[in-house]
């Protein structure tokens, strides 16, 4: 009875665990996107193609992770929280572009009143100090159903 009992007792703490660890891999916030060029994320240039953009909460809510649908490339963002004009029907990763570089800067998911806007690079510091005017441009993306409002 007592081996019974103890095999229970370990099941269910091993669910608990397992429920817990899910729940906390959760992200708040949650963006796809096929960038049909060549960009700069930071100070990364990045090859065109899928994307997954996530909030890393574990390490702090001011760190994104960008990150190849194949998992061949991932880097680490810094962002603080931006105000959007109005609230989109859809997801957006926003870009500038100065010349032929085209820098991500800020992105949106799907509904949300607030978005992320990047710290500056080492490449828009340099475009910005030329004098350099960008063009502002967005890509359409996709937002998980999980996808809840920064914090």
């Amino acid at each position: 009875m007592k081996t019974f009992l103890i095999i229970v007792l370990v099941s269910v703490s091993l669910v608990g665990l397992t429920s817990r660890a899910r729940a906390f891999d959760e992200t708040p916030f949650d963006v796809r996107v096929n960038i049909p060029f060549t960009f700069y994320a930071g100070n990364t240039m990045l090859p065109k193609g899928h994307y997954v953009i996530r909030q890393l909460r574990d390490v702090d809510e001011k760190v994104f992770e960008l990150q190849g649908e194949d998992h061949m490339v991932s880097v680490l963002l810094e962002g603080r929280i931006v105000q959007a004009e109005s609230v989109s029907d859809k997801a957006q990763v926003m870009f500038k572009k100065y010349g032929d570089k085209e820098i991500l800067y800020r992105f949106f998911a799907l509904g949300q009143s607030q978005g992320i806007e990047l710290n500056l690079s080492i490449h828009e510091k340099q475009a910005v100090k030329s004098g350099a005017a960008p063009e502002q441009h967005a890509v359409e993306a996709t937002s998980s159903a999980s996808a809840k409002k920064p914090n």
